[in-house]
């Protein structure tokens, strides 16, 4: 599309920023309307998706063929406006079926793992067969935008399959609400239920008529209830969805509990012990309902507690900086073809699996400092061994996989580290909030900067610059990490 890094750059950064708000507006209302769950996945696959099929059409209409009239301004223009859209759709789909998949559980959500690790098999697979079917298309670009149609038409045909009851929240709300242990599951013991919808003050009653076993009906006219205003109002006073991260929570605590009577390595049982960062996100504001506590100042500005933060920060925007110009450098500075850059992905996804297997028994051995500062050096060691490859030559592609693994290693260290760190950080009211600052600063302002930052190095002074300016800036979350560390010693 003829854009330069630096624009490439800009692009990059839009979604970071906006998924940080339409995760937890999306999250807000599946919470309000649980049985459209499903539908509104596959409804939101389809605007995301549209957009990105947009962006292959100006790709094929590039502004260098003049009788299509389009400046480059304009064109990149449109392309920012498809990528928002994109990110405001489909970039929530990895929390909509997170927060579906905890809830379908139920009981039984301490499986969530075992559900979440098909999650990084998939995207492993994707990278690979994505490299190899540009590589039969003669490193036609195009194919990524195919392969990304077929998956998103088969998601979509899936999540129109998805039913979350809604009565399974209301039960478990009134359950929650009365506190009474023995009380029954099902809401059928409920003889009158009243609620206030908006500034009108309509009251819905959602008892069933006498003599009746049909489900009650409300007014059609949802505009004059107040419906809609008690949507805006619930989001003006939280724009979240704690109970995904509070479930999450939960999930990690008892599997923390499994692994510890029973000592057994289960995969599953090791990725339910972290949150995803959209997860994790959606619990930057509490939900009114909700206990959860924001942090108090003096404890956020602790020595100890600002610098890990700021590593947290630094180290997202170290991996932006690193990996969304990677394809880039791999393929135009170091001319590795496209089906070995299909196995970066699989190489990655292998390694950091294997690293959240053992995250628990890394940390009660080496501990938290030894772990972080661990994942700096790797990291620092990947930076700057980019910068030494030689360009088309057999080992520089075997060197690329060996490099890409460090990626799944640190990362998983980090990220694994990072999330019980901040547990231990704050008490049980406030982990909810700590767990979406830790998302925000990482997946958002960390990844949106680093892209900024490295489109500008590479535009302007080219890969080999580009990673050593990540390799300065990992030294430099390595020692803001230290300092805070015997600072508070």
């Amino acid at each position: 599309m003829h854009f330069s890094s630096d624009q490439i750059g800009i692009l990059l950064a839009i979604a970071p920023f906006v998924q940080s708000i339409a995760c937890p507006f999306w999250a807000a209302v599946v919470d309000k309307k649980p049985q459209y769950h499903g539908s509104l996945m596959g409804l939101l696959c389809l605007a995301g998706g549209s957009a990105i099929m947009v962006v292959m059409y100006l790709g094929i209409i590039t502004p260098d063929e003049k009788n299509f009239g389009i400046e480059m301004p304009s064109f990149l223009v449109l392309t920012a406006i498809c990528v928002f859209l994109y990110a405001f759709c489909s970039g929530t789909l990895v929390s909509l079926v997170d927060s579906a998949v905890m809830k379908i559980l139920g009981p039984n959500k301490i499986l969530y793992g075992e559900q979440r690790l098909w999650g990084s098999i998939s995207a492993g697979l994707t990278v690979f067969l994505t490299g190899q079917a540009v590589s039969l298309w003669n490193n036609d670009l195009n194919a990524i935008f195919i392969v990304f149609a077929v998956s998103s038409l088969l998601f979509m045909a899936l999540s129109f399959t998805v039913t979350v009851e809604p009565e399974e929240y209301e039960s478990k709300s009134i359950h929650t609400i009365e506190n009474d242990p023995n009380a029954p599951l099902l809401p059928n013991r409920i003889q009158t239920f009243e609620k206030s919808y908006g500034a009108s003050g309509y009251k819905a009653n959602l008892a069933p008529a006498e003599g009746s076993s049909s489900v009650p009906q409300l007014p059609l006219n949802l505009s004059e209830t107040g419906f809609f205003d008690d949507i805006l109002h619930s989001l003006t006073k939280s724009m979240s969805y704690t109970s995904i991260s509070s479930l999450t929570r939960t999930i990690r605590e008892e599997a923390d509990d499994y692994m510890e009577e029973t000592g057994a390595l289960n995969m599953g049982l090791a990725l339910s012990r972290l949150p995803s960062m959209e997860a994790s996100m959606a619990g930057i504001l509490p939900y009114p309902t909700q206990d959860a506590e924001a942090p108090s100042p003096e404890m956020i500005w602790n020595l100890r507690i600002v610098s890990f933060l700021t590593t947290v920060f630094l180290y997202g925007m170290i991996l932006a900086m690193i990996n969304q110009f990677l394809f880039l450098f791999l393929q135009k500075d170091l001319g590795v073809a496209s089906g070995w850059l299909g196995l970066t992905g699989p190489a990655s996804a292998i390694m950091e699996l294997t690293m959240f297997l053992f995250c628990k028994q890394l940390t009660e051995t080496f501990g938290v400092t030894k772990l972080v500062v661990t994942a700096h050096i790797v990291t620092l060691i990947r930076s700057l061994a980019y910068t030494f490859l030689v360009p088309n030559l057999l080992i520089t592609n075997c060197l690329a996989l060996v490099l890409q693994m460090l990626n799944g290693i640190g990362f998983a260290l980090f990220w694994a580290t990072a999330v019980s760190e901040v547990d231990n950080y704050f008490p049980p009211t406030q982990r909810s909030v700590a767990q979406g600052i830790l998302a925000g600063l990482h997946g958002g302002l960390g990844t949106g900067f680093g892209c900024f930052l490295g489109g500008y190095l590479f535009e302007n002074y080219g890969g080999a610059v580009l990673y050593q300016g990540a390799a300065v800036v990992t030294a430099l979350s390595a020692v803001v990490f230290l300092v805070g560390r015997l600072g508070q010693a």
